[in-house]
């Protein structure tokens, strides 16, 4: 091979590069602009889930043989606001209700803290349902 042949292949070995990483370029930013618009569609329903209900609060811990549940929710403006609580048990596969908390109020702000005996062998978690005006949140919490 003469000394011109081994430049005109370092020289296509160089553009071929170039067009490859301006492809990886062009196509990476494409990318990033539809995952921008998926994210901010995300936001968006966020935004729209959670018009009334500012924060909610939920946990539940065993101590003993007691299971202890709590729940709190706050909203900007007075409204009708509830919170709803279930004990729930695990049972052949799936988890049944054992107890059932309500508690609702006009204003701004409710709490509730509630406990019951337990059996410390099986399984429990607790769901939790905020309801502010016509909107409402299912959580659930687990020990």
């Amino acid at each position: 091979m003469k000394g011109g042949e081994i430049m005109s292949i370092k020289s296509t070995s160089k553009i071929l590069v170039c067009v490859f990483l301006s492809v990886v370029l062009i196509l990476s930013g494409f990318t990033y602009v539809f995952a921008a618009d998926r994210n901010s569609d995300i936001n968006a329903q966020r935004e729209l889930q959670f018009v009334y209900i500012s924060s909610v609060l939920y946990d539940c811990s065993i101590s003993g043989a007691s299971i202890r549940c709590l729940a709190s929710m706050s909203t900007e403006s007075n409204m009708n606001i509830s919170i709803s609580m279930e004990l729930q048990k695990f049972k052949s596969g799936t988890y049944d209700t054992i107890k059932t908390w309500n508690a609702s109020v006009y204003g701004s702000n409710l709490d509730m803290n509630e406990s019951r005996l337990i059996n410390i062998f099986s399984t429990y978690r607790l769901k939790v349902t905020f309801t502010a005006a016509t909107e409402t949140i299912t959580r659930y919490a687990y020990p």
